[in-house]
């Protein structure tokens, strides 16, 4: 089953009623006519599962269940290929999966006439998917040659081979059906299911037992990975390591755990006595992948990289401070845990692992999300590079970013705590008792809570009191009878407390000192109609308007031009683009709203966000900026209130990240 038949299923099974070719050709991004050359090949596959297709003029395509059961497995699989990338996306990652497959699953070759002709483009059309495909698989430190008669072909040391066509199995759920998508790539993943899953618990039974943990899409992979590489040591495709690898990693806990792995499974399923170099891979997969963990002995799992992964840490911390002043090393646990993250970096780089590409799923991608959290990983990704070789991969930079978003999150906001007049309309009291179960859940916001009579207020000092909570009248109405100026909110708890979140979002949010936090005004600007002519020129444009001097218009422009090569900031028609500290006359928040959407490399942009930050002394600022541009590179909408009102947008975005659903 190619991936358009896939694609064709998945809307049919999903259709509330007929789809028509055209319909299909639209969402496919193909023509209808290439749609209806599809219809017999998924008219055989539904016949296949239990269903049939049916076609009528002027309606369209629907299908006939037969077998609710043969056709609920059919169902399943396409359910789950929905949540990923490829279906999600257009034909781009389709085309990409199904090349890479097919260049690292042929021994003999691949030739672009029979790729184009099997895609249904011109050689043209396949120029583009066919370098992307190529990229991918040299990612895996595998070289891809052009032959005469040939086509292309894909060599490279066996294990790294097996890490590529596990990555191309694409969607590592445990409970997808492998499928024939190409029989020359379907040879190596071929498993009957219920013995993959049996595969599957065992590994995971004996990893669980041995105290090592990876995160879920990676035990999903290495299930996999146990799949192909039963499949290739059966063909006579063994993995082949250097000595010196074997011996280094022969006295760890890690192979220790890989041996057991094979051990066990070779108890119960033929094909898994291993030779040393195959449990010695199994242990760098392992290795390459493990997440954090501060109860492990970094130094016992791997003593030969201990020393090394403490002083990147090091190198990582300084490089952020000394770009952007930010001092994360100060952060609980900021220095362990990156020692724990650069593990499986700089294992990766040892034995050949690192940088390659990743079909994530979506959650793992959203920490790509945050601008300022991403422009800190990338700093620390360059550092890395820059003093050890590593390849950092997209996946690593979500990782990293993560570990940022995790050291701001632990920031606090500084508090006042509020003083609080209070009134109902049956009495003092009754407005004493209602407020003080109020401070029992918020007593850090709370400092005191005075009750009084609503015509009282009249005679108090604006000074003295922070919050007027009301306990007569409507929110519809107005909540006073008088002309008060104090920030007030309802508070008729009639109903078991269920005003508590309201009274925060309306006013004990008050108590977290947000003004402090803000960008004062001259700093947030907007500018309209900005004509681009291409990132180079922007980089440019904005260091005549912003560097100190020539010395550091030279620093900065550099600097950007090598960033934006690493890893671009571009999402959801907006980049955003930050200034080196200390470079910049002054901090700033600019705002330039494209005469048009142009190109910005790959993505197609409408705003250009540039950040020049000067608050690296406060983390309570850093993290309140984060909070505002994850917010505005997210939602379009939040970027049109922003160019017009800057300061109220920003107040507000920030006022929102603290309020309760």
């Amino acid at each position: 089953m190619v991936n358009r038949q896939q694609m064709i299923l998945l809307q049919l099974s999903t259709a509330k009623g007929p789809v028509t070719s055209d319909q299909l050709a639209q969402v496919l991004e193909c023509s209808s006519r290439t749609i209806k050359t599809e219809m017999p090949a998924v008219a055989k596959i539904l016949e296949k599962n239990g269903a049939r297709l049916i076609s009528k003029r002027n309606q369209g395509y629907s299908v006939e269940v037969q077998d609710e059961e043969a056709y609920r497995s059919l169902y399943e699989l396409l359910s789950l290929k929905a949540v990923n990338l490829t279906l999600a996306n257009s034909n781009d990652d389709s085309r990409l999966l199904y090349l890479a497959r097919k260049l690292v699953a042929s021994a003999r070759g691949v030739k672009a006439e029979e790729l184009a002709e099997e895609l249904y483009l011109s050689r043209s059309a396949l120029r583009e998917p066919l370098r992307r495909a190529c990229t991918f698989c040299e990612s895996f430190h595998l070289k891809t040659r052009y032959a005469a008669g040939q086509g292309i072909r894909v060599t490279g040391q066996e294990h790294l081979i097996r890490i590529a066509m596990t990555e191309l199995f694409e969607l590592h759920f445990h409970k997808v059906r492998l499928d024939a998508t190409d029989e020359e790539y379907a040879q190596w993943i071929g498993c009957e299911y219920e013995e993959r899953q049996n595969i599957r618990h065992t590994f995971l039974k004996v990893l669980r037992e041995s105290g090592y943990s990876l995160r879920d899409s990676v035990t999903q992979r290495i299930a996999m990975y146990l799949v192909i590489a039963r499949n290739r040591t059966r063909a006579g495709l063994f993995v082949d390591l250097p000595p010196s690898w074997m011996q280094e990693l022969h006295p760890t806990p890690v192979y220790a755990v890989a041996r057991t792995i094979y051990t066990t499974l070779a108890a119960q399923f033929d094909g898994y006595r291993m030779n040393t170099a195959e449990t010695a891979f199994l242990a760098i997969y392992i290795l390459s992948n493990m997440d954090v963990d501060l109860t492990r002995d970094l130094r016992a799992t791997a003593p030969f990289l201990y020393e090394d992964c403490c002083a990147a840490a090091g190198q990582m911390l300084q490089q952020v401070y000394h770009e952007t002043g930010i001092d994360f090393a100060a952060q609980p646990d900021a220095v362990p845990i990156l020692r724990q993250l650069a593990l499986p970096l700089l294992a990766g780089a040892r034995y050949g692992m690192d940088g390659y590409q990743h079909f994530d799923y979506s959650y793992e991608k959203e920490f790509l999300k945050s601008p300022l959290c991403v422009q800190c990983a990338r700093m620390m990704a360059a550092a890395l590079t820059e003093t050890t070789g590593c390849r950092v991969s997209q996946t690593d930079i979500s990782i990293l970013s993560c570990y940022v978003c995790a050291l701001l999150n632990q920031v606090k906001y500084d508090i006042k705590p509020l003083r609080i007049l209070t009134t109902h309309f049956i009495g003092t009291q009754f407005a004493r008792m209602q407020a003080k179960d109020l401070q029992k859940r918020y007593p850090d916001l709370i400092e005191s809570v005075t009750g009084m009579e609503l015509y009282e207020i009249r005679g108090t000092d604006p000074q003295d009191y922070d919050v007027v909570l009301v306990g007569n009248g409507s929110a519809g109405q107005g909540l006073f009878g008088y002309n008060y100026s104090y920030p007030a909110s309802m508070l008729l708890m009639t109903q078991q407390g269920r005003d508590y979140n309201r009274i925060y979002n309306d006013v004990l949010i008050n108590a977290y000192q947000l003004p402090q936090l803000m960008q004062q005004p001259g700093q947030l600007r907007v500018i309209q109609d900005f004509h681009f002519l291409s990132p180079e020129q922007f980089f440019q444009f904005i260091c005549l308007r912003h560097a100190k001097d020539e010395t550091a218009r030279n620093l900065m422009e550099t600097n950007l031009v090598q960033q934006e090569a690493q890893y671009s900031l571009a999402k959801n028609e907006c980049v955003v683009v930050f200034g080196p500290a200390g470079t910049c006359r002054h901090e700033c928040m600019e705002l330039y709203v494209l005469h048009k959407k142009s190109q910005w490399n790959a993505e197609k942009v409408k705003y250009i966000l540039f950040v020049c930050m000067e608050c690296a002394d406060s983390l309570q600022k850093v993290k309140a900026l984060e909070t505002v541009l994850s917010e505005l590179t997210k939602n379009e909408e939040e970027i049109e209130q922003f160019a017009q009102n800057p300061a109220e947008t920003f107040r507000r975005l920030l006022r929102q990240s603290l309020q309760t659903a």
